[in-house]
C-alpha cells in the first residue's frame, strides 16, 4: 500500500514537471526560431542596402570619369584645331613675306641691269668716261637692292617668329585649360565617389547595428522566456511535490531525494550548456563583423589604389 501511494505520488509529482519542461522547450524553440528569422531578415535587408549603395557609387564613379574623358578630348580637339590654324596662319605669313622679298629682289636687279647694260652700251660708245658712270650706277643699284632684299627678310623673319609666338602661346593656354577641366573633373569625381563610399560604410554599419540589436533582444527576450518558464515548472513542480508528500513525508522524502539530486545536476549542465553556446555564438558573430569590416576594407582600399593608379597612367600619357 506504501508502494502504491509512493508511485503514485511521484507520477503525481512528475506530471506537472515534464508538463511545464516540454511547455517551456517549446517556448524556448519558438523564440529561438523568431530569433533566426529576424536575424536572417535584418541580414538580408541590410546586404540589400549596401549591394544598392555599392551599385549607386559604381554607377556615379563610372558616369564621373565618363564626364571628365569627354571634356579631355574636347579640350584636346580644341587645342588642336587652335595649333593647326596657328600653323597655318604662320606659313601663310612666312611664304607671303618670301614671294614679297623675291619680287623686290628680282625688281632691284632688273632695275640694277637695265642701266648696267645701257652704260656698258655707252661705254663701248663714250669709251671710258662713260663706263666710269655706268660702274657708279650699278654699285649704287646694287647696294640698293641688298638694302630692300635685307629689310624685306627683317620683315619676313619678324612676321614668322612674332607669329609662331602667338601660336605657342593659344597652345600653352589651351593645355593650361584643358589642364584644369581634367583636374576639376578628377577632383569632383573622387568628391562623388568618396561621399557615396561613406554613405555605403554608414548604411552598412547601421543596418549590422541594427540587426545586432534586434539579436540580442530576441535572444534577451527567448532567455527571459525561457527562466519564466523554468521558474513556472519549478514552483508547480515544488508546490505538487510540497502536496503529495504531505500525507506520506518520509516514504516520498526517502524517494524523492535521487530525484532532485538528479534534477539539480541535470540544470547545472543545461545553464553551463546554454552559457557555452551563448559564449561561442558572441564570439563568432563578433568575428564574423570584424573580418567583415577588414574585408570592405581591404575592398576599398584597393579600389581607390586603383583608381589613383588609373590617374596618374593617364596623366602621364597626357
Amino acid at each position: 500500500m506504501i508502494i502504491k501511494l509512493h508511485f503514485s505520488a511521484v507520477n503525481y509529482a512528475l506530471k506537472p514537471h515534464f508538463s511545464a519542461v516540454n511547455h517551456a522547450l517549446k517556448l524556448h524553440f519558438l523564440a529561438v526560431n523568431y530569433a533566426l528569422k529576424t536575424h536572417f531578415s535584418a541580414v538580408n535587408h541590410a546586404l540589400k542596402l549596401h549591394f544598392s549603395a555599392v551599385n549607386y557609387a559604381l554607377k556615379t564613379h563610372f558616369s564621373a570619369v565618363n564626364h571628365a574623358l569627354k571634356l579631355h578630348f574636347s579640350a584636346v580637339n580644341y587645342t588642336l584645331k587652335l595649333h593647326f590654324s596657328a600653323i597655318n596662319y604662320a606659313l601663310k605669313t612666312h611664304f607671303s613675306a618670301v614671294n614679297y622679298t623675291l619680287k623686290l629682289h628680282f625688281s632691284a636687279v632688273n632695275y640694277a641691269l637695265k642701266p648696267h647694260f645701257s652704260a656698258v652700251n655707252c661705254a663701248l660708245k663714250l669709251h671710258f668716261s662713260a663706263v666710269n658712270y655706268a660702274l657708279k650706277t650699278h654699285f649704287s643699284a646694287v647696294n640698293h637692292a641688298l638694302k630692300l632684299h635685307f629689310s624685306a627678310v627683317n620683315y619676313a623673319l619678324k612676321t614668322h617668329f612674332s607669329a609662331v609666338n602667338c601660336a605657342l602661346k593659344l597652345h600653352f593656354s589651351a593645355v593650361n585649360y584643358t589642364l584644369k577641366l581634367h583636374f576639376s573633373a578628377v577632383n569632383h569625381a573622387l568628391k562623388l565617389h568618396f561621399s557615396a563610399v561613406n554613405y555605403t560604410l554608414k548604411l552598412h554599419f547601421s543596418a549590422v547595428n541594427y540587426a545586432l540589436k534586434t539579436h540580442f533582444s530576441a535572444v534577451n527576450y527567448t532567455l527571459k522566456l525561457h527562466f519564466s518558464a523554468v521558474n513556472y515548472a519549478l514552483k508547480t513542480h515544488f508546490s505538487a511535490v510540497n502536496y503529495a508528500l504531505k500525507p506520506h513525508f518520509s516514504a516520498v522524502n526517502y524517494a524523492l531525494k535521487p530525484h532532485f539530486s538528479a534534477v539539480n545536476c541535470a540544470l547545472k549542465l543545461h545553464f553551463s550548456a546554454v552559457n557555452c553556446a551563448l559564449k561561442l555564438h558572441f564570439s563568432a558573430v563578433i568575428y564574423a563583423a570584424k573580418l567583415h569590416f577588414f574585408a570592405v576594407i581591404s575592398k576599398y582600399f584597393l579600389h581607390f589604389s586603383a583608381v589613383i593608379f588609373f590617374f596618374s597612367h593617364r596623366k602621364h600619357r597626357i
